[in-house]
């Protein structure tokens, strides 16, 4: 409703005036939850509506400085855009991203890939991509085949326990 999308934008207001104040350095991301039920024309039209109204309270309070700081994504539970969303903030605040982009685009180039992620695998993230651009097909296919391996490593494990025989210690053939 109106009436919570201004409770939150105040909320956000007030918490990025905050943290300018105790670091003027300071980046803000933004995420958008509950996306899911827009088209993605409505989603580019909230998140610049959101934003403007963001840019507009912090002109008037004199913080126009603090506008190139803020970055806003739209994600949901739904898919995997809150996945690449912190994936993004991840990369940001990771000074080897550029290395390793650097890395990942010569084994692209090298090896006939199209795309390469680096992934850390328990959380699902990407901690760094070659140069081309990311599309979110391409993310969500990493992702769930990172599911997929994740469940097959499970039941071809050496290092779990056998639990036909729990009293055989070793399970990998060096007895």
């Amino acid at each position: 409703t109106s009436e919570e999308t201004d409770e939150a934008l105040q909320r956000l207001h007030f918490t990025i005036v905050r943290a300018h104040a105790a670091n003027p350095g300071v980046c803000i991301e933004v995420f958008i939850h509950k996306a899911d039920a827009l088209t993605e024309e409505q989603k580019v039209h909230c998140q610049r509506e959101l934003q403007e109204r963001v840019d507009d309270e912090l002109q008037d309070a004199g913080l126009a400085q603090v506008i190139d700081s803020i970055s806003y994504r739209a994600t949901s539970i739904f898919d995997h855009s809150v996945y690449e969303a912190f994936s993004q903030v991840v990369q940001k605040l990771t000074p080897e991203t550029a290395i390793l982009e650097s890395l990942l685009d010569f084994l692209v180039n090298n090896c006939g890939m199209e795309k390469a992620f680096l992934f850390d695998v328990v959380s699902k993230l990407y901690v760094a991509t070659d140069a081309t651009p990311v599309h979110p097909q391409d993310f969500e296919l990493c992702s769930d085949m990172i599911d997929v391996i994740v469940d097959i490593s499970c039941i071809y494990d050496l290092n779990v326990q056998d639990s036909a025989n729990p009293d055989r210690e070793d399970t990998n053939g060096d007895e």
